[in-house]
């Protein structure tokens, strides 16, 4: 077995699926993200020029069982920019992991889990 050299920087991009691109770049894009579609089924969602996540449209999909935890310094500023919106699955809460954190649902059932360390 080979062992990846220390020096190498690995970067890692999830890709969710969707169930509709242009719905889920919307829902992204309301929620206050930057979005862009490479092309009919696949798109970045970034934030100030970071890319997060990419979505990719799979044929048939009903409800994604995937997410994403996105780290953040202000979990409780997003809550509250947040709270109100449907997708919104629980109030900000302390964890018995660490974590001040809540969830949103996306229309196709992908849930970012958005928190900070305690």
């Amino acid at each position: 077995m080979t062992d990846i050299p220390r020096s190498m920087h690995i970067e890692s991009i999830p890709v969710l699926p969707v169930a509709h691109l242009p719905t889920a770049l919307e829902f992204y894009r309301d929620l206050g993200f930057e979005v862009e579609a490479f092309d009919a089924g696949y798109g970045w969602v970034r934030h100030d020029g970071q890319e997060l996540f990419h979505v990719r449209q799979v044929a048939e999909l009903h409800t994604s069982n995937s997410g994403v935890y996105l780290h953040v310094a202000a979990a409780d500023e997003l809550y509250s920019l947040w709270e109100h919106e449907p997708s919104v699955k629980n109030a900000i809460e302390d964890t018995p992991w660490g974590m001040r954190e809540f969830s949103i649902s996306d229309p196709s059932g992908n849930v970012l889990r958005i928190g900070r360390n305690l």
